[in-house]
């Protein structure tokens, strides 16, 4: 299982214009030496934190790449150190060492937000290969530029600015999925101090491109949230399970808890679904919890025969856990949090995990158990099934969106595996690393995260997936959304 954090909620402000040159103010030459110093404090303890504890620090797990990145992340972390005199500086130091690490469960995260942003008026979404204007809410624009596509600024291509802005700092770049999630903040500007706002780009609306010089203006978290919302291309699947004029649709946001009652509910009509001329699995929005909800629905429709030939598909090869003072901290931190809630089963797993982490621990091995070699694990996505012996007489179809993360990210190659057809939009992507653990930094505001368990037997990459058939429209259009996939 996959765990992931809570993000915060932006926090009250207002908006008013200043002139296009403003830059928000840096902090005073007192305090930049200050906070210079928790930068440095901090991008030390994060990089402990990974050398230390992720299991693909460790030179048994073979992973050169990540020990490569993980040095060089810390290079580049502290050249960015010597140059920070404000809080917008240590927190884009700290997220670039982050980002830089290739993996979206290693991340940073500030408990506090800057107070004020600047903006340009306008939403920018990523739709299929480009940028696009999601909302044009310039004083008097009346959305002139709403549904324009942006070429680029100042010189420079929509794609380099993106790169720059958002794959140093938000997103990991070769990964469409995250672009799609942090578009909006092609043109935000957070205070950065190793950005230059754009000062002009150009967009094509049609058969005529415009040059528009930005005008930029202070905004608040509170009035800037809802124009991040309405821009990023993501849906909202919910839950439960419905007709639609294609046969049913199961929706399924999450695959925590709530997903219990979508899928006893899947049980129970189960017989009417098998004969229906499509089922469609809805994952909108979906960022993970436990896949074991994922292969049940899967059980209860195609049955279990047929779910276990996917299943038995690729090399099977045990977990291990990275064994450190820190993680075995950590997991008995976390019994002695939850084991009172356990039922028995899950208990009793995971004192049997704690007590093999204190013995290799005490024995100074780098894993709880043998890692052994997985020949077959770099191996490409298998085909999907013939569908033959599957109790599902109709079709069946994955919906997912740039959202699907951790353990939707075992949902969905299940799925393609057992013969449904993926649309919608790409996935995010994972690895073979598990178990996050989140840590407080030493300057109390900022915290830092590891993974902690290798699974030796899946890829080194998990994901994207991208759909057979993509959806141009907006992922939040649920009845567009039907409309479509039943027509195909």
């Amino acid at each position: 299982m996959f765990r992931t954090a809570l993000t915060f909620a932006l926090c009250a402000a207002t908006a008013f214009s200043v002139p296009a040159a403003a830059q928000i103010e840096p902090a005073r030459p007192q305090a930049a030496i200050h906070w210079r110093a928790l930068a440095e404090a901090d991008l030390e303890a994060a990089y402990a934190l990974l050398r230390d504890n992720h299991p693909a620090a460790a030179p048994e797990a073979g992973d050169d790449a990540f020990r490569s990145n993980l040095e060089r992340a810390l290079a580049e972390g502290r050249a960015r150190v010597a140059r920070v005199d404000s809080y917008a500086g240590y927190a884009a130091t700290l997220n670039a060492f982050a980002v830089a690490m290739g993996d979206k469960h290693i991340w940073s995260r500030q408990a506090v937000r800057p107070a004020t942003y600047f903006w340009t008026g306008l939403s920018i979404a990523r739709r299929g290969d480009g940028w696009w204007v999601a909302e044009d809410a310039r004083d008097g624009a009346q959305e002139a530029l709403a549904g324009a596509r942006l070429i680029g600024c100042d010189g420079r291509s929509a794609d380099d600015l993106g790169r720059e802005r958002i794959g140093t700092y938000r997103a990991v770049w070769s990964v469409e999925a995250q672009r799609v999630q942090n578009a909006p903040w092609l043109l935000i500007d957070d205070g950065n101090p190793f950005l230059t706002r754009p000062s002009a780009c150009e967009f094509e609306q049609g058969d005529e491109r415009t040059t528009l010089t930005l005008a930029w203006s202070r905004i608040g978290p509170v009035g800037l949230s809802p124009h991040i919302t309405k821009a990023v291309n993501v849906g909202e699947a919910g839950f439960g399970v419905r007709r639609f004029a294609g046969g049913y649709w199961i929706a399924l946001e999450s695959l925590n808890p709530r997903a219990r009652a979508v899928v006893d509910a899947v049980k129970a009509q189960a017989d009417d679904m098998r004969d229906a001329p499509m089922v469609v699995l809805d994952l909108r929005g979906n960022g993970g919890g436990d896949s074991d909800f994922g292969e049940e629905i899967a059980v209860a429709l195609m049955g279990q025969p047929y779910v276990r030939r996917a299943l038995s598909s690729g090399p099977d090869c045990e977990p291990q856990w990275r064994a450190s003072p820190g993680n075995l901290e950590g997991l008995q931190t976390f019994l002695a949090a939850n084991s009172g809630s356990m039922d028995p089963q899950s208990r009793a797993y995971w004192q049997g995990v704690a007590r093999d982490l204190e013995a290799a621990v005490r024995a100074g091995r780098p894993f709880g158990g043998t890692l052994a070699a997985c020949p077959g694990a770099d191996t490409s996505e298998p085909p999907p099934l013939d569908g033959r012996g599957s109790l599902l007489k109709g079709r069946m179809v994955i919906l997912t969106d740039a959202e699907c993360f951790s353990s939707c990210l075992l949902v969905t190659p299940l799925f393609r595996r057992l013969g449904a057809l993926h649309v919608g939009g790409a996935t995010d992507a994972a690895t073979r690393y598990m178990e996050v653990r989140e840590v407080v930094l030493p300057s109390g505001i900022s915290y830092a995260s590891t993974l902690q368990k290798i699974s030796p037997g899946a890829p080194r990459q998990i994901g994207p997936f991208i759909p057979s058939r993509l959806f141009q429209g907006s992922m939040s259009d649920t009845p567009a959304l039907e409309a479509w996939v039943g027509s195909l």
